[in-house]
C-alpha cells in the first residue's frame, strides 16, 4: 500500500504544455497524489502551460474544485500557465448555484482550445 505508483491521472507533454486527463472519480487522496506528481513534472520538464482536462469527471463537489484550483495556482507559481477544460455543464451549473468563486481559474472547452489559448499567450508574451 505504498505510494510508489503514479496516480491514475495520465500526463503527457504536448506543444510544450503538460496535459493531464482526469478520467476517474476524484478522491482527496487521488487529488493530493496528483497535485504532488503534477508539480514534480512541472519542475522537471519546465513546461510553459498546464492543461487539466476533467471531461471524465461526472461528479465534482466544492472541495474537489477548490483543490483543483489550488493545484492550478501552484502550477502558476511554478511558471506554468494553467487552464482547466472539459467541465461538464451540470458541474458548472452546480458550482455557480453554490456561489463557488470560479474567477480564479482560466477555462476552455477542450484540450485543443486550451493549447490554442496558451499558444496565443506565448506569442503575445514574446514581444
Amino acid at each position: 500500500m505504498g505510494s510508489t505508483h503514479l496516480t491514475a491521472i495520465p500526463m503527457q507533454i504536448i506543444q510544450g504544455c503538460l496535459v493531464a486527463s482526469v478520467q476517474v472519480e476524484l478522491t482527496d487522496d487521488l487529488l493530493r497524489e496528483f497535485q504532488q506528481e503534477l508539480l514534480e513534472r512541472i519542475g522537471k520538464s519546465h513546461v510553459q502551460g498546464v492543461v487539466l482536462d476533467v471531461s471524465g469527471v461526472k461528479v465534482m463537489d466544492t472541495l474537489d474544485f477548490e483543490m483543483l484550483c489550488d493545484t492550478m495556482k501552484m502550477a502558476s507559481i511554478m511558471g506554468a500557465t494553467p487552464i482547466i477544460v472539459g467541465i461538464r455543464p451540470g458541474i458548472v451549473s452546480a458550482l455557480i448555484d453554490m456561489d463557488v468563486d470560479v474567477s480564479r481559474v482560466s477555462a476552455g472547452l477542450n484540450v485543443d482550445d486550451a493549447l490554442k489559448m496558451l499558444s496565443i499567450k506565448r506569442q503575445s508574451g514574446n514581444r
